[in-house]
């Protein structure tokens, strides 16, 4: 359900970045910038730890750890799309990471009581902590950008 959340988000973003390009208000604002970038970070560790997983599983023969070498591949697309559009880039990450948490919490409740540290579990912070931190920077970005580039008569009123 995860990896076909994240799908959905790529081609969501992919669909507008297709259509209308990339967002030339970014570059207005130079703390957009900075936050764009570091909005990479958490992702880009979240695709190594995907290749980590992948790699070290089909060195061990495991056929399922092609999925960790997809969904790499997806959170690389989706991060570069959320770089070129990033305030719905930033969505797309914030709705992401946030049904990864609750499909994972609504997991645990369903199965029985919950354990103990189970917010603070690895799959939560692998999955869905790096998606919320870069979409909300992406998000934040974006809204920098936009206001960077506002009419000076509407800063006025």
């Amino acid at each position: 359900m995860i990896f076909i959340a994240n799908i959905v988000a790529v081609a969501v973003v992919g669909f507008r970045v297709l259509r209308c390009g990339r967002d030339k208000r970014v570059g207005n604002a130079k703390a957009a910038h900075w936050l764009r970038i570091a909005g990479l970070i958490p992702l880009g560790l979240q695709v190594l730890i995907y290749l980590f997983f992948g790699m070290g599983e089909m060195a061990s023969g495991e056929p399922g750890s092609a999925m960790h070498l997809l969904e790499a591949i997806v959170i690389a697309l989706l991060g570069t799309l959320a770089w070129m559009r990033p305030l719905g880039g930033g969505i797309a990450l914030l709705v992401c990471g946030t049904f990864s948490a609750i499909s994972f919490i609504v997991a645990l409740v369903a199965s029985g009581p919950l354990p103990e540290g189970a917010v603070t579990s690895s799959s939560v912070i692998i999955t869905a902590v790096p998606q919320i931190i870069s979409g909300v920077l992406f998000f934040i970005a974006g809204i920098l950008s936009q206001r960077a580039t506002a009419p000076q008569e509407d800063l006025d009123k």
